[in-house]
């Protein structure tokens, strides 16, 4: 079930019954076959109140595995007034036989940094249950070198295997911005100077697959 033009969507915020079904299903024995990285794209906005301070806000069904339909369902939901950011995240694959979960963090300049693969506990194996994997990633785990916030941070997506995530590569990420000539002309967007790094998801992909056999 391709997602091509839909919102990535949040695991703990699966409602369509055909998903949850499925998940109900295959969650609980699914296991890891394949840990690889990808690019997806977060939308985010803010609105100049008050003239002086720009509030960023996350949403739901705000995370894309192309530019393109970011863009188109950002020109579907926007207000006068609005500034809309767009990132290129890049992200963690968790991939089962019959899906993959992807992972990422938001309100960080290098998402999974603090994240680390513990020499005895090797959590990121081949054949490890994918629900233990989740577990891994909670704000408390002893994975993270410190612990995360437990909101706004770390974020997990459901997708299909079908669905077409683009490669994670080492060129620099970019961040856009929107800027807006009218209600009756599409946004335009310019790339900012700032950046989201993917150095510590290339990380954990080199050190889980060096261990995996």
């Amino acid at each position: 079930m391709p997602f091509q033009d839909k919102a990535l969507l949040k695991l703990s915020d699966i409602k369509n019954s055909f998903i949850s079904n499925f998940l109900l299903k295959n969650y609980d024995k699914a296991k890891l076959e394949v840990v690889d990285s990808a690019k997806i794209y977060y939308w985010y906005y803010g609105r100049n109140a008050w003239h002086t301070t720009w509030i960023q806000r996350y949403l739901p069904n705000s995370m894309y595995n192309n530019l393109q339909s970011t863009k188109t369902y950002i020109e579907s939901i926007r207000k006068q007034g609005s500034v809309f950011y767009i990132n290129e995240m890049p992200s963690l694959v968790l991939k089962s036989k019959n899906f993959s979960l992807v992972v990422t963090q938001i309100n960080t300049t290098c998402p999974l940094q603090d994240y680390s693969i513990k020499k005895n506990i090797n959590i990121l194996k081949k054949g490890t249950l994918l629900k233990d994997i989740v577990d891994s990633f909670k704000y408390n785990s002893p994975f993270w070198r410190n612990y995360q916030p437990q909101e706004n941070s770390i974020i997990i997506l459901y997708a299909s295997n079908d669905d077409m995530l683009e490669k994670l590569k080492t060129t620099k990420l970019k961040i856009w911005q929107s800027q807006s000539y009218g209600k009756n002309y599409y946004l335009s967007w310019n790339i900012t100077n700032k950046s989201i790094s993917q150095a510590s998801v290339l990380r954990i992909v080199k050190q889980a697959k060096s261990n995996i056999k």
